[in-house]
């Protein structure tokens, strides 16, 4: 978010705070291939890999779980 010149990458708690925050946000290039049968990473459209990886980068957390749908078996273990 940004507000009052700054940036914070936290939610604003207090409600002025809220009031005065402009969200920011990336736009990534989608796919039009389905995924529901794909079993690894690797096998993802590239542009689903670029929104995985960008995940992992800004939160700092491996992605462990990549469900792809409802099914159990439409669910990558990492």
């Amino acid at each position: 978010y940004r507000f009052d010149g700054g940036r914070s990458r936290d939610f604003p708690a207090d409600a002025v705070d809220l009031s005065r925050a402009a969200p920011e946000w990336t736009s990534f290039k989608g796919w039009t291939e389905e995924i529901g049968a794909v079993r690894r990473l690797s096998d993802l459209p590239a542009g689903a890999r670029r929104y995985l990886d960008f995940i992992q980068e800004e939160t700092g957390v491996p992605i462990q779980i990549v469900s792809l749908g409802p099914d159990r078996a439409q669910t990558i273990i990492v």
